[in-house]
């Protein structure tokens, strides 16, 4: 049963507009917190998912419309161009647009557990293009510009293997992220107007 593709509001784009603010912000709060801290470098990815997974649901149960990741990767997708790295652009249009188009071949963003299922989509998805240079294509003389950003020291350990265990506990860490997510939305949220899905 496919979801209903609905013409996301004015509100709806200030909405999104907040959440991804609050997205971003933490993103980067949590990664200057964690480069305190070089024994949990290692583990930045699957960290900031885990706290970022409950803002990306109570995003989702605001605004369950087709779109809304697509619109969130491509904002994402900006900032890391921004400051250097395109393939982010990349990684956060297709991780948007796969996970969007997923969701709504299963039922749309108000089905709880299809939401999960597309945030977890996304960051996955997200994560293993975004690294991509990394373990896939560092030999590839187009993208040297663009690697001069990380130590080599971190590319040369960065192989397959290592990308695919990393990319397990970034979906681990997001999983987490979104069960205590939804425990925090029924405790704080549930008899809220925020909480609800429906206006």
């Amino acid at each position: 049963m496919y979801g209903k593709i609905q013409k996301l509001t004015t509100y709806d784009l200030i909405m999104l507009g907040i959440f991804n603010a609050a997205l971003i912000l933490f993103f980067f709060g949590t990664a200057m917190i964690l480069h305190l801290f070089p024994i949990l470098w290692g583990a930045m990815d699957p960290i900031i998912n885990f706290v970022l997974a409950p803002i990306f649901l109570l995003m989702l149960v605001r605004v369950p419309k087709i779109g809304a990741l697509t619109i969130h990767g491509l904002i994402i997708g900006m900032v890391h161009t921004a400051i250097g790295w395109w393939p982010g652009f990349i990684a956060g249009a297709l991780g948007g647009l796969l996970a969007d188009t997923l969701v709504y071949l299963l039922g749309g963003y108000k089905r709880k557990l299809v939401a999960i299922g597309g945030i977890l989509t996304f960051v996955t998805l997200k994560t293993a293009i975004f690294y991509a240079p990394l373990y896939l294509f560092k030999y590839i003389p187009w993208f040297n510009d663009v690697l001069t950003m990380w130590p080599k020291e971190y590319i040369a350990k960065y192989t397959f293997y290592y990308a695919l265990g990393f990319l397990v506990f970034t979906w681990i860490g997001s999983f987490m992220g979104l069960m205590m997510g939804q425990r925090l939305l029924k405790k704080f949220f549930n008899n809220t107007r925020l909480y609800s899905a429906t206006r």
